[in-house]
């Protein structure tokens, strides 16, 4: 339960580093559908390969700089694609199950924040 927990605080993190460096088009509080759908196509793509462990097109959707970190702590995880990859290698393969449903999506901006009920995972692997 801890892993899950970790797991879902990693990527609502992730999700925000990966839209921060988008432009807005919409002027705040004045969302457009066009709008919506650029902030959130990425988003789509990497929880459909997520959901596949098609770790190719999941790591594709993240910057060659993304970091990961601890939100407790604050203790970095992994920095780098490959480090981030070599860990999601690891939990596709242990994970046949590993299953994503979005459970609640906000869109601010260029913000996507999304609760995610992870299911599937393997306790210690």
């Amino acid at each position: 339960m801890k892993e899950l927990k970790v797991i879902k605080g990693t990527f609502v993190f992730l999700l925000m580093i990966l839209l921060a460096g988008c432009a807005s088009t919409a002027k705040p509080g004045r969302e457009t559908t066009s709008n919506y759908s650029r902030v959130s196509e990425p988003v789509k793509k990497q929880l459909m390969a997520y959901n596949k462990r098609n770790l190719k097109q999941f790591v594709a959707q993240f910057s060659p700089k993304v970091e990961v970190y601890d939100l407790k702590t604050g203790k970095l995880l992994m920095q780098g694609k490959k480090a981030f990859s070599a860990r999601y290698a690891k939990l596709f393969k242990n994970t046949p199950e590993l299953k994503c449903e979005i459970v609640k999506r906000i869109i601010c901006g260029n913000f996507v924040i999304d609760e995610e009920l992870v299911s599937g995972m393997v306790a210690g692997k």
